[in-house]
């Protein structure tokens, strides 16, 4: 996985996006609900068993800041062209859970001109869940760190918009669309 070969040192703390980009945080949660019912529906075609996160299935403390932020009833979905197609595309935070077995995952359903989806799976997830939330990150400069998969950067650019997994009060990592596929890398810890 491309999440496992990135080396980052992190020069800066996850609230410190929250506070100096509320603009950023608004946007992720002004659409509502977030998935309509075909994105549901496609959702579970590519992801039997899995639902899209919701609040009610989040940590107290998540939802009580969520709720503080805006009212999206959904922290499990974001929509965005991510790859740059002209198509709608949809990221989603989706779990599962069989007997006492949890499980969730960031996946992104990429649009197609004809109305279809080809999904990509970016990460699965398997503790702390409920503490995790996803919002967008716009076109642009994002995040500070020291080293990515062996080269000094001091930000980086993103050509298209991204999205950010985050664990409440301790990391994220943004996902992004170069050469033809998604990459990550730490934003936070």
């Amino acid at each position: 996985m491309i999440a496992d070969r990135l080396v980052v040192r992190v020069l800066w703390v996850p609230i410190a996006l929250c506070l100096c980009c509320p603009a950023i945080e608004s946007q992720a949660f002004a659409q509502g609900k977030g998935c309509d019912d075909e994105i549901r529906r496609a959702a579970g075609k590519y992801y039997p068993g899995y639902l899209v996160v919701g609040l009610d299935g989040l940590d107290p403390d998540l939802r009580q800041y969520l709720a503080a932020i805006d009212h999206r009833q959904e922290p499990g979905c974001v929509k965005g062209d991510f790859d740059g197609d002209g198509t709608q595309d949809y990221a989603l935070l989706l779990r599962k859970q069989i007997d006492e077995t949890t499980t969730e995952r960031l996946v992104v359903l990429l649009g197609r001109a004809d109305g279809s989806f080809t999904p990509v799976s970016l990460e699965i997830l398997k503790d702390r869940l409920g503490s995790f939330y996803i919002r967008p990150l716009p076109p642009g400069k994002i995040g500070k760190w020291a080293e990515v998969e062996g080269s000094k950067r001091e930000s980086m650019t993103l050509e298209h918009p991204g999205i950010e997994l985050v664990l409440y009060e301790a990391a994220s990592r943004a996902y992004f669309w170069s050469n033809g596929k998604f990459h990550s890398v730490q934003t936070s810890d």
